[in-house]
């Protein structure tokens, strides 16, 4: 005789451990190597002062993110460096580098689409 089951998802106790603080220790972990992977890769002036390599932090408490409609805890990673914004976006004397943005897409998961 064939055993058959019924699945029921538990979406409200899914959705509690997705803004628990245990769901947000791998994000804060993937936001921390990509501060790592950046004081690697950001290139270094000569200028005296704080590099922009070494002004990338975790901002481990950061506002939770919504994916239709659900809401997930995250991390994000920032830099409050004056060349910060030139060298990622571009600007008058300076090309957009996307040094954040290429660390950070080495980590980034697709989202699927529906089939």
């Amino acid at each position: 005789m064939p055993v058959t089951a019924k699945y029921k998802p538990d979406n409200k106790s899914f959705g509690q451990y997705m803004m628990s603080d245990e769901a947000r220790q791998a994000p804060i972990a993937v936001a921390k190597q990509i501060v790592e992977d950046l004081k690697i890769t950001v290139k270094r002036s000569s200028r005296p002062g704080e590099h922009l390599a070494d002004s990338y932090r975790v901002n481990e408490a950061s506002e939770p993110v919504t994916f239709d409609g659900n809401p997930r805890v995250g991390a994000e990673v920032y830099s409050d460096h004056r060349g910060a914004v030139p060298e990622e976006f571009g600007g008058l004397r300076n090309k957009k580098r996307r040094w954040l943005g290429k660390a950070g897409a080495k980590y980034h998961v697709a989202k699927r689409s529906p089939k």
